[in-house]
């Protein structure tokens, strides 16, 4: 399944070359109670990632690597619910991804 990621062109490039240790905590725009929970938002549309930085990657996980946000879990959301929101589907992953698992995608500065 791919799921793409919006955020800035220095973590963009370095999810690129490095992969993703998405079971760590990274900072996030909008906060809450995953705030202190380690893991990645993801989602299933490019044009929702873009919403969240100058730059997108694309990530080809497994669906049974991404979980609901946590916030929406709190409130009885099953991941297929979140993948679907019509205003902003995501999904939560929190694995190592390789980094030949991760594209860069959009960048504000190739547009």
């Amino acid at each position: 399944m791919l799921v793409y990621h919006g955020s800035t062109n220095r973590q963009c490039s370095e999810f690129v070359e490095k992969g993703i240790d998405a079971n760590l905590l990274f900072p996030r725009n909008i906060h809450g109670a995953q705030d202190f929970v380690p893991g990645l938002f993801v989602t299933p549309d490019l044009e929702v990632a873009k919403r969240f930085g100058p730059c997108v990657i694309s990530i080809m996980v497994q669906s049974s690597d991404l979980h609901c946000p946590p916030i929406m879990a709190q409130h009885g959301i099953s991941l297929i619910e979140a993948l679907e929101n019509p205003i902003e589907p995501q999904a939560f992953l929190s694995k190592r991804i390789e980094p030949s698992q991760v594209r860069m995608v959009y960048s504000n500065d190739l547009h």
